[in-house]
């Protein structure tokens, strides 16, 4: 039984060794996000603006739908470095819940450190009422921009 306590113990040692801790006092960057109705309704503008640690680089915009029953949708992924960043988009790429209910949107979006490696930042939600039974384009969650 000893053995068996003294294993495990070594064995949780190496896992938690293996996953880096975030260092204390870490900074992140931070994002917010607005969507401007335009005039005639069918059209937005969104507007995500990022303020990054100095060294790290904005990759990926990606806009998300909150369904806090079935898990958040994915709308809208941007290929960009750009910390502001501005599209004029057809509502019917935000509407994320059927007809009748109110749109929660928010932006994940990705920063690659200096040594490589990834993290992510949500900005804040956006509330309204977007797009009209999904009758547009393509599928959202299908389509990206391509590039940067």
């Amino acid at each position: 039984m000893k053995l068996m306590n003294a294993g495990l113990a070594l064995l949780s040692g190496l896992i938690l060794a293996a996953v880096p801790a975030t260092p204390a006092g870490a900074r992140a960057a931070k994002c917010t996000l607005a969507i401007v109705d335009l005039p005639g309704g069918r059209f937005h503008r969104i507007e995500v603006r990022c303020t990054p640690v100095p060294g790290e680089q904005l990759d990926v915009i990606r806009l998300m739908g909150s369904d806090g029953w079935s898990g958040d949708d994915r709308l809208y992924t941007y290929y960009t470095h750009k910390t502001t960043f501005i599209r004029t988009i057809d509502g019917n790429y935000l509407d994320e819940d059927e007809p009748a209910a109110e749109d929660d949107i928010y932006a994940k979006v990705w920063f690659k450190r200096p040594n490589g490696s990834l993290y992510t930042v949500n900005t804040n939600q956006w509330h309204g009422w977007y797009g009209g039974w999904g009758l547009c384009c393509t599928t959202p969650g299908e389509w990206t921009e391509p590039g940067y």
